[in-house]
């Protein structure tokens, strides 16, 4: 008589792991994303919105509207405004679309060098603990976008075939920026040492595909009639603004580790782990040559951020990423690991040591924004509309480029109704934060500079933006306060000398006599002042950001 079967075993432990690991990528995400698809842009995305309205309606890059950068992002952001319009939401959506690209290829990779099933749940839940949770600043920006075709070619170059299909792919990434080149020679140069018996390392076409991508970029630019402004932007303006970044070079380790609490820390425990699995790439064990290729892109990736690029926190999305990637390749469950730092960060808060900074004043103890009260509370709404309210309730980034939404909305009402109606190039945006007007309004700026902060900071061009703001001739100019000040909260002080017609009394006096303080105030809405411009323009001039702390009423003199 046929007996039964016995009875199939337990789950094991790592299963019940792996779940785990699920459920709170799954939790993640349905706290981030609604909150990330509503969180209003940065002054970045903003500028690449209004290049690619540019170009679908006929304009030239660089002419038209200028930017420090290759073109590549732009050109990715118009083929998207294309298809959905000018809507923020749905350029959020693309960037969590690529981020998941990121995130599934490097899962993939995770498994293929020695991670379990259960350390590559607890990447995804790293993931998505990290990314939508992390700053407008950091959102839809052109280095975690580059990664994606990067880590294309990346794997393309493990499996060892199709160099040619690679190369284009590099090609695709160095249009979004060059820096990329670093961690594509490394990569390249590990897979010359460890390169698998009978498998060329398919160098000549690699450079093909690389340099066919080249070329048809640089078609592109001279069709387009790019080419000259491209040329000047690069041989011109570029040498000044690099140089910035070897200025800051003293302070980037402690400023590095201080982007992402806690996940920065990542980085202290993945470079010696990578250094490993560089060092062990030529063993016969089967996880050794991929975990030896993500060494390479990782410590690539993290050199040239560190000493080719300005510190701004967007910049080290990428190799933070590629660094879950290298630890879940070592089986380190690096959402778990990351999710109990956050409690702890909490905790910590919550007891009353988020007013100081530990373990350096570069390592701030903040309320971890997945357990935000204020976030939490805005969830419900972030499936309503987007409005200037909810806007404001979840910006993060505390400084002048981002703006006050409310206050901007209300300055918008104005214009709209100011007679005659303005057209196109009869509103500058002067600063930063208040260029959205452009993108609302439906109109084409005064001048083709948008981000003045950076643009005036190239003083040997200073004299040229000047000339162009004035032949420029706009009719009203929207400025922001709080470009000129670090003392947060005063940008909104009510009292000004003269009432709402006035400077605030706290306003510099070495600007007040400057373009656009020296034009008549006709609106002021918190921050912003809008300026009908009747008298002729003079002086322009943004000070340094770094200068802020020396101006203020008491100033003896104007700064030279």
């Amino acid at each position: 008589m046929p007996t039964a079967p016995p009875a199939p075993p337990p789950p094991p432990p790592a299963t019940l792991f792996q779940a785990a690991g699920a459920v709170v990528a799954v939790v993640a995400l349905v706290i981030g994303v609604p909150v990330f698809l509503q969180t209003p842009p940065w002054c970045d995305l903003t500028l690449y919105q209004l290049a690619a309205r540019n170009l679908l309606t006929g304009g030239v890059l660089y002419r038209d509207i200028f930017d420090t950068n290759l073109p590549g992002f732009v050109w990715a952001l118009t083929a998207v405004q294309a298809v959905f319009g000018e809507s923020v939401m749905a350029v959020r959506a693309v960037d969590l679309a690529v981020v998941g690209g990121i995130a599934a290829v490097l899962a993939r990779h995770v498994g293929d060098s020695g991670g379990t099933p259960a350390t590559r749940a607890w990447f995804a839940a790293g993931v998505a603990l990290y990314y939508p949770f992390t700053s407008e600043f950091s959102h839809a920006q052109r280095d975690v976008w580059m990664l994606l075709p990067a880590l294309a070619a990346f794997r393309l170059r493990l499996a060892g075939r199709a160099p040619f299909a690679e190369g284009l792919l590099w090609g695709c990434a160095v249009w979004v920026k060059p820096h990329v080149v670093v961690p594509a020679f490394a990569v390249w140069l590990v897979s010359s040492v460890v390169r698998r018996p009978g498998r060329p390392v398919g160098t000549l076409p690699l450079l093909t595909g690389g340099s066919l991508l080249g070329l048809v970029g640089v078609a592109a630019l001279v069709a387009s009639g790019a080419w000259p402004g491209f040329v000047e932007v690069f041989t011109v303006w570029n040498p000044e603004y690099t140089a910035f970044t070897f200025e800051e070079l003293p302070q980037r380790v402690t400023i590095t580790l201080y982007y992402f609490p806690p996940w920065s820390l990542v980085h202290v425990v993945t470079i010696p782990v990578a250094v490993v699995h560089l060092v062990q790439a030529r063993r016969a064990n089967p996880v050794a040559r991929p975990r030896a290729f993500l060494a390479a892109l990782y410590l690539g990736w993290l050199g040239q951020a560190f000493v080719l690029q300005r510190a701004l926190e967007y910049v080290h999305v990428p190799e933070t990423l590629l660094a879950f990637a290298v630890l879940g390749a070592y089986r380190v469950p690096v959402g778990l690991v990351g999710g109990l730092a956050l409690a702890a960060q909490g905790v910590l808060f919550a007891a009353g040591l988020g007013t100081v900074t530990a373990p350096s004043a570069y390592f701030p103890l903040e309320i971890p924004r997945i357990a935000n009260p204020a976030i939490l509370a805005a969830w419900p709404d972030c499936f309503g509309p987007n409005t200037p309210e909810l806007r404001d309730r979840l910006r993060e980034y505390p400084v002048h480029c981002v703006p006050t939404w409310t206050d901007l909305a209300a300055v918008e009402a104005y214009l709209r109704a100011v007679e005659p109606p303005l057209r196109d190039g009869e509103l500058l945006a002067f600063h930063d934060s208040p260029h959205p007007l452009y993108l609302s309004l439906h109109l084409r700026p005064a001048t083709r500079y948008l981000h003045f902060s950076p643009v005036m900071s190239i003083r040997s061009q200073q004299p040229r933006v000047a000339a162009e703001v004035r032949a420029a001739a706009p009719r009203y100019v929207v400025s922001d306060t709080m470009r000129n000040t670090w003392v947060r909260g005063v940008e909104r002080d009510p009292d000004a000398a003269g009432g709402q017609a006035g400077l605030p009394r706290w306003f510099p006096l070495s600007q007040r006599g400057r373009f656009p303080w020296d034009q008549p105030i006709v609106f002021r809405s918190g921050r912003y002042l809008v300026h009908r411009v009747d008298r002729p323009i003079g002086d322009v001039d943004v000070p340094s950001w770094y200068d802020l702390g020396t101006l203020g009423p008491g100033e003896a003199a104007a700064r030279p």
